[in-house]
């Protein structure tokens, strides 16, 4: 048997339950049942950016794969904050149909969205800036939210849920239905039942503020399972640092999510509650809870390239900072993939890619560059399933 019928047969094992098919053998006439979804920036979009259309990297993944479809919700210029968007609901601008995560879909997931928060841009100038340590940790805790929904067997909305207390209403297109609910009472809280299957685990979707919005405060939180208290979020002051996206012509992000875990519960129906516990000015903001599936799909975080700095006057200027950044957003990723609740998370590296790689202007994939990256996402995914490459 090849060693792409050796992967395919071992992913249609994998996703029997989840894709609702019979199970099957590991003949070759086996059908591919490997759906490839994908979400990131310019390097994900259809057509590419600077390379020949049809030679992007996703059409040539899923040959290799032996994939029955793909699909792409890539959209140039994304940061992180926006790749949540799409897979959360709808990022605020240029958004894409039907990118919301569905977990009754199949297959394995690319995330590719990095090179825009290594750039870091502020407004019209692409000029790259540092990252402050905050905001790599914003970009931390975005990836992590990211993968909390994209793990989730079911979704459930706070807006909906049992209250006591003053609650507010606030919209967004990202948050789930639309909107999210906040309070500043202490002792205001909301509940809801929930059924949590073998995973055991919960995600506590709420959001974090800058100084952009009129109270840039967040109050303490104290989650219970069940009356019994699991989970303390402090207050804190402006943890969510205001990035630059020059998506669809560009927009500040002043708020941004964040997860929290609620582990080692047992399978059946629990009560959870959320509750602001102090008395000072700061809001807490709810928005979804997710129960994480105990079969949930492959992930793939892509670590994108460093900038070819001799390539233009525009990397030779800010190549050395894009690339310093860089480094930090490595580290995060890996911090985020290493959860021990992300088991199904794994990455794929850029690193070492060549000239002849690059587009002309150093940024960019080139056709040889797409090949390159459907070579290393194959080999990732047959290291995920554990085939040599």
């Amino acid at each position: 048997m090849s060693r792409r019928r050796m992967v395919v047969a071992a992913l249609l094992a994998a996703f029997t339950i989840a894709g609702g098919a019979p199970a099957v053998g590991a003949s070759e006439e086996a059908p591919p049942s490997l759906p490839l979804w994908v979400y990131g920036h310019s390097y994900t979009t259809n057509p590419g950016n600077m390379n020949t259309p049809g030679q992007e990297w996703m059409p040539e993944l899923a040959t290799r794969l032996e994939s029955p479809s793909w699909q792409t919700f890539g959209v140039g210029s994304s940061r992180m904050i926006d790749t949540y968007s799409d897979i959360s609901r709808a990022a605020p601008r240029a958004p894409v149909a039907a990118s919301a995560w569905d977990s009754q879909r199949s297959g394995v997931v690319v995330v590719q969205s990095e090179f825009n928060d290594m750039i870091n841009p502020w407004g019209s100038s692409r000029d790259a800036r540092p990252l402050s340590s905050l905001a790599a940790a914003n970009y931390e805790q975005t990836l992590q939210a990211s993968l909390a929904l994209l793990s989730a067997e079911r979704r459930q909305d706070w807006s909906s849920a049992t209250s006591r207390g003053v609650w507010r209403t606030s919209s967004g297109p990202a948050y789930l239905g639309g909107s999210l609910t906040y309070t500043t009472q202490r002792g205001a809280f909301r509940e809801m039942r929930v059924t949590v299957g073998p995973s055991g685990v919960l995600w506590l979707i709420t959001w974090e503020v800058s100084t952009r919005v009129s109270n840039p405060r967040t109050g303490a939180t104290q989650i219970s399972v069940d009356n019994r208290n699991v989970v303390g979020i402090p207050a804190r002051t402006a943890t969510w640092e205001p990035i630059y996206s020059r998506r669809s012509g560009g927009y500040l992000h002043s708020v941004g999510p964040r997860a929290t875990a609620i582990t080692g519960l047992t399978p059946g129906v629990h009560t959870i509650r959320v509750m602001k516990v102090d008395t000072g000015p700061g809001a807490v903001y709810l928005d979804q809870l997710l129960v994480q599936s105990a079969d949930p799909v492959p992930v793939v975080v892509v670590k994108d390239p460093p900038a070819y700095t001799p390539a233009s006057s525009y990397t030779q200027a800010s190549g050395p900072r894009i690339n310093a950044n860089r480094a930090v957003l490595h580290q995060r990723i890996d911090a985020v993939t290493a959860n021990r609740l992300f088991p199904h998370v794994f990455t794929a590296s850029l690193d070492g890619i060549q000239p002849g790689h690059y587009a002309s202007d150093g940024i960019h994939l080139s056709d040889l560059g797409m090949d390159l990256e459907a070579s290393r996402l194959e080999q990732a995914i047959e290291g995920y399933f554990g085939e040599s490459p």
